[in-house]
This record gives structure tokens, sequence and C-alpha cells, in this order.
């Protein structure tokens, strides 16, 4: 791997994680200042632009290019965001506006690099869970706080305007099946994506109230999205996806101490960067419109937790949604490795 590109994917992997801390440390900061269907409200509003406007600025920035102004553009947003703390509702629309555009540049600009392979995406959406898990136990936003987050999300659009716009170096696959068999394993890869975005909210974490084993959870949330991405790469996507999925069930579901859920979610979140670059895959040309999918059917898997806290884990029906999710990614990637043909 050439230096530039691991200087590239290091300096957007760790603004994601600085992206996604200031967006959380906005939302969690109004926290005991308004009741619970209110801050419902707040949270429902985030997730649905953060997430769901992606595919639009995806399709905007495949017709422009120019993706590393994305980035600096989200990073500019959320910067600007803090100011209107005294207004929930519009810093929360502010953030989650930069949040999504963030998302789109970094995210096509590392699949433009990644020449097909899951590792960079793996290392790209890694940090995210962290920043949103040490962001969230910011719970207040001092006026002082204000300046230096600000600052932070500044030096992002300073750090990343020095590095270089990323080109494709190849487009890694084309699709030989037919239409019909394309949007089969288009729409199955998207529902393995909804169901891991359920499962990842509503699991019932045994000790969720304590922070260090809660954070050792996250780690493995984001260890499990790189080791995943890596792992496909050396013994393939349909491999990868169905056997990590296979072991993660008795781990998660039988859970009996918290390290035998750590090591299940890890590997439940191996699929996290092969879904990506299955789907960027097939839409070579629409690489921030096959980011933005990703997103949003991640909103849609979050809906249902969120509206209703729901939590699963220990019983029968965590463990069908379970076999559901390896059935679905199996089948979606098994198709797509089947008919996939790489460009010379």
């Amino acid at each position: 791997m050439q230096s530039k590109t691991i200087t590239d994917i290091t300096i957007y992997s760790i603004f994601h994680a600085f992206v996604d801390f200031c967006c959380a440390a906005i939302v969690y900061s109004y926290v005991g200042k308004f009741d619970v269907e209110e801050l419902l409200k707040i949270v429902l509003l985030y997730n649905g632009i953060a997430f769901g406007i992606q595919p639009l600025i995806g399709y905007i920035s495949d017709k422009t290019g120019f993706v590393r102004n994305y980035a600096i553009t989200g990073c500019g947003i959320i910067a600007f965001s803090f100011f209107f703390l005294k207004t929930p509702f519009v810093a929360v629309s502010v953030a989650a506006l930069g949040n999504a555009f963030y998302h789109i540049g970094g995210g096509s600009a590392i699949l433009k690099i990644s020449e097909g392979k899951s590792l960079l995406s793996g290392i790209f959406v890694a940090p995210g869970a962290i920043g949103l898990f040490l962001g969230a136990f910011l719970w207040k936003i001092p006026s002082f706080q204000i300046f230096w987050l600000s600052g932070l999300m500044v030096a992002g659009m300073i750090i990343i305007s020095m590095i270089e716009e990323p080109v494709d170096k190849k487009l890694s696959f084309n699709f030989v099946g037919n239409k019909i068999l394309f949007f089969i394993s288009v729409a199955l890869i998207l529902f393995s994506v909804s169901i891991r975005s359920f499962i990842g909210l509503s699991y019932d974490f045994s000790l969720k109230s304590n922070f260090l084993p809660m954070l050792l959870f996250v780690f493995s949330v984001a260890f499990g999205k790189a080791s995943g991405g890596w792992f496909s790469d050396k013994f393939g996507m349909f491999n990868t996806s169905v056997i990590a999925l296979l072991i993660s069930l008795p781990l998660l579901y039988l859970a009996y101490n918290p390290f035998m859920e750590i090591a299940g979610i890890m590997l439940f979140n191996f699929t996290m960067p092969i879904t990506l670059t299955a789907l960027s895959d097939m839409m070579p040309n629409k690489k921030g419109f096959a980011f933005g999918l990703t997103t949003l059917f991640l909103l849609f898997g979050a809906i249902i937790p969120i509206l209703y806290n729901i939590k699963v884990s220990h019983d029968i029906i965590f463990a069908i949604i379970v076999c559901i999710s390896i059935a679905v990614t199996g089948i979606g990637l098994k198709i797509f490795e089947s008919n996939k043909k790489e460009f010379n």
C-alpha cells in the first residue's frame, strides 16, 4: 500500500471519528434539558437528516466529482452548528447535514482508492462508533467547549484540503449477470444492512451500565469492521460473512459472560465493510450513491429500536433475526461473487 494511500485513509478515518464525536456531543447535550418525547424528536430529526439524505448527496457528488470538497464542507457545516446550541432543532439539523456531507465525501474518497478491496472501507467506518460513544458522554457543552469543538472541525477542513482529490485507480468489477439477479443481490445486501443496524441498536449488552465494559464493547464493534475488511480480501466476501455470522450466533444468543458477547458483536460487524464494498463494486461509477444507500438502510434498521426502545438478545426472536441475517447476507453476496467480472 502506497504511503499516500495510508496518509489519506488515516486522515479521513480520524476525522470520521471526530465528526461523529462532535455530532453526538450536540445531540446528547440536550439530555436532561427536555423530556423523553422531545429528546426522541431530536434523535429522530438528527438520524433522519444525517442518514436519510446521503443517497441524494451521494448522487450529486457522483455527478459533480471533487468528493474531497464534500468532506471539507461537512466539517465546516458542523463547526458552524455549535453556534446554534440554544436552538436545539436548528443545531441538530445543521450538524446532521454536515455529518451527511462528510460521510459521502470521505466514504466516496475511500471507495475510489480502495480498488475493490474491503480493508480500507473497514478502516474508514470503524472509528465512527468510537466517536459516537465518546461524544455521547459529554452530556453538557459549556460555552468554552464550543470553540475547541468547532476548532476541531476547522482543523479538519484545513488538513483535508491539503490532500489530493482521490481518483479511481480502476473500476473494480462489472456485474455480468442479468438485471433481475443484480437487483436481487442489491436488495438482499441492503436488507442485511438494515438487520445489522437493528441488532446493533437493540442488542441488550449485559454490562451496558458500566463505562469500561461498554467502551470495550464499542471498540469490539470498530475492530470487527476493520477486521472484516481484511478477512474479506483474504478469504472472500461470502466465506468471511457467512462464517463470521454463524460463529457470532451462539456467542450472542448463548452469551453467559460479557466477553462472549463482545466477541460475538465483533464478528457480527465483520459484514459492514463487505456489504459496502460489494454495493460499490456493483455501482462502479456511483460510489457516493452506493455509500448513501447503505446509510439509508442503516436508518431503516434503526427506526424501530429508537422509537420503541426495543431490546433483544437471549431469546428465540433474536436467534431468528440473526439467522435471517446470515441467509440474506450469504445469498446476496453469493449472487454478487458469482456474477462479477474484474476489469483489466
